[in-house]
C-alpha cells in the first residue's frame, strides 16, 4: 500500500502541478536563502515561465540584487529541487 505522500505526490505531478507548487515555494523560501537585510528590501512579486520579478525598494537594491542573483537563484532552486528561475526582472516600487 502506498503512503498518502507517495498518492499526493503522483496526483500532483500526473496533473502538472508540481512546478507550480514548487515555483510557489520559492516565496516560501525567500527570507531564508536571501536573509533578514536583503528580503527587507527586496521581494519576490511574482514568478511568469522561468522568470522571477522582484521588487526592490530603492535602486542601489536593485543593483546589489544583480550582483547577489546568481548565488540566490543557484541555492532558491536547490531549495525546491528543480531549477524553476533562470532569470530576474528588478521592478522599482512607487
Amino acid at each position: 500500500m502506498k503512503k498518502l505522500r507517495e498518492v499526493l505526490d503522483e496526483y500532483l505531478f500526473e496533473r502538472g502541478y508540481e512546478k507550480n507548487i514548487k515555483k510557489n515555494l520559492i516565496f516560501l523560501y525567500w527570507k531564508k536563502v536571501c536573509g533578514e537585510i536583503i528580503s527587507s528590501h527586496v521581494t519576490p512579486f511574482k514568478i511568469k515561465k522561468d522568470v522571477l520579478f522582484v521588487l526592490v525598494d530603492h535602486p542601489s537594491w536593485g543593483e546589489n540584487f544583480k550582483l547577489l542573483f546568481p548565488e540566490i537563484k543557484k541555492r532558491l532552486n536547490e531549495m525546491v529541487g528543480d531549477e524553476v528561475i533562470r532569470e530576474v526582472k528588478i521592478i522599482l516600487k512607487r
